[in-house]
């Protein structure tokens, strides 16, 4: 697999949980670009950027107003507006505006306080197959790469 001048967007509001698997990518080097916030996301994938991968964290805060578009989303699936369930808004918003970017959440899947957060996700991801969790030790530092082969759906197998 190429990982020079791959281009990943990685949101998760706690980047210091993601610290070792982003340097791990950019040691390789992959471009990463961070979001905090569901704004920052949006911003990012908005401004005409490609993302060879979109790697979301289902609970990203906001720090102002949603775009109204995001507000409609939420609105589409029931959420309540004040809601920080939105890693999953992003994620049909990509897949509803025409933006081909994959993604996969990225996310603390395994913990009962996610139990909603999942049962959302399978209104965006009906197979359950874009879910990766932080939790599992083989996506940890180097072991990232795992990860970002398994959601492109590379095998290095000759």
């Amino acid at each position: 697999m190429r990982w020079a001048g791959m281009r990943i967007m990685w949101s998760d509001d706690t980047p210091s949980e993601t610290e070792v698997q982003v340097a791990a990518l950019r040691k390789l080097g992959v471009e990463v670009e961070r979001a905090r916030t569901a704004e920052q996301a949006h911003a990012l994938l908005s401004n005409g950027r490609v993302f060879d991968l979109v790697i979301l964290d289902v609970r990203l805060p906001t720090q102002e107003a949603l775009p109204a578009e995001l507000v409609a989303i939420k609105k589409e699936f029931g959420i309540d507006v004040g809601s920080q369930l939105n890693g999953l808004v992003i994620a049909r918003w990509l897949q509803t505006s025409g933006r081909l970017a994959p993604y996969v959440f990225y996310t603390m899947v395994g913990e009962a306080k996610h139990r909603y957060s999942r049962a959302l996700a399978r209104l965006v991801d009906p197979e359950g197959k874009r879910f990766y969790g932080k939790q599992n030790r083989d996506y940890w530092g180097d072991g990232v790469q795992n990860l970002v082969k398994e959601a492109l759906g590379v095998n290095d197998a000759v």
